[in-house]
């Protein structure tokens, strides 16, 4: 699923993708907090999960735009 995410990124833009991942989360979230069956858990705990890899690929995919702009070494920390 990252690797689809990455490219999904590339194509509609990091910010777009990771907008749609976190929104697939919560949505999927809180249909298995609703959730009445074990079935119906299971499906929307796979949805929390598939909007957590498109939001997790598309966050480092911003990071890694921002290289120049955050500066951090071993004596920073």
């Amino acid at each position: 699923m990252c690797l689809v995410g990455g490219r999904l990124a590339d194509i509609f833009g990091g910010k777009r993708t990771c907008v749609t991942g976190m929104t697939i989360f919560v949505l999927a979230s809180l249909g298995a907090c609703c959730a009445k069956t074990k079935e119906a858990l299971f499906a929307t705990r796979g949805l929390s999960g598939l909007g957590s890899a498109l939001a997790m690929v598309a966050a480092f995919r911003e990071f890694r735009g921002m290289r120049g702009v955050i500066r951090l070494s071993c004596s920073d920390i």
